[in-house]
């Protein structure tokens, strides 16, 4: 379901007093920025990003800003995995 779609399905009633609150751009899975669909951001998607370039965030064309939002959230996940090995 799409957040409109749960949000409507979660209201016992529809009624003046009922109140929604999320974000409904928000997703609970990375899978856009998942370039090579292996079920993991990593470096193996900045490569292949580079041999076939994919527009990350919906302006058009697949351009810079796009490789640098790859490159943030593969540094990201490093980082988490990082911090989650030191424990």
């Amino acid at each position: 379901m799409t957040w409109a779609e749960a949000a409507y399905a979660s209201l016992p009633a529809l009624s003046w007093q009922q109140i929604v609150v999320g974000d409904p751009l928000a997703r609970p899975r990375r899978d856009r920025e998942d370039v090579d669909a292996n079920g993991r951001v990593n470096i193996d998607d900045l490569y292949r990003w580079q041999q076939t370039p994919v527009d990350l965030n919906n302006s058009g064309t697949s351009d810079d800003t796009d490789f640098k939002l790859l490159e943030t959230t593969v540094r990201a996940f490093e980082l988490a995995r990082m911090k989650g090995d030191l424990r």
